[in-house]
Formats: structure tokens, C-alpha cells, sequence
């Protein structure tokens, strides 16, 4: 039997995931990509926050509240993602 999972606990995990997966994909792509070189050029810096800047530290913390909203958007399809074999590759 496959028991469907609840609004709390699909909420709950992809607060976890998504912030854990945000935080090492932007630390990677930071360092691949070198961010600090190409955000303080004066063509980007107008646009992208530099890296001492707080708001941007400070975004991992705000990751949280934005994957519980993945987990309300996945709730409603939970028979479709989460209800058959591999169903959750189709995210």
C-alpha cells in the first residue's frame, strides 16, 4: 500500500530539500562560474547585489518558506507525483 503523504509532512521535506539543494548549487555555481568577479563589473553591479551585501547572505534563510510553497504546489498532485512508481521524475 502507498500511503499518500500529508500537507505538513510534503510541505516540511521540501522546505528541507529545496533549501539544502539551493544553498550547495549556489555554492558550487559560485565557485564554477566565479559570481564575486562578474557581479562587481560596473555593468552588473547595477544590477546584482554584491557579495558582502547582508540581503544576499541572508537568502538562504529566506529558501525555507519558499520550498514549503513547492510542497503546497505539490500537494494538490500528490496522486500523480507521488502515487505510482517514479512519479516524482515527472517534477
Amino acid at each position: 500500500m502507498n500511503q499518500q503523504p500529508t500537507l505538513p509532512g510534503l510541505c516540511g521535506r521540501a522546505a528541507v530539500v529545496h533549501t539544502i539543494t539551493y544553498m550547495f548549487m549556489g555554492i558550487i555555481a559560485s565557485a564554477v562560474r566565479d559570481y564575486k568577479t562578474d557581479f562587481a563589473r560596473p555593468e552588473m553591479a547595477c544590477w546584482m547585489r554584491q557579495f558582502d551585501d547582508p540581503i544576499l547572505r541572508a537568502g538562504v534563510l529566506f529558501q525555507p518558506i519558499r520550498g514549503a510553497l513547492f510542497g503546497f504546489t505539490f500537494y494538490p498532485l500528490r496522486e500523480f507525483v507521488f502515487g505510482k512508481k517514479n512519479g516524482w521524475l515527472t517534477i
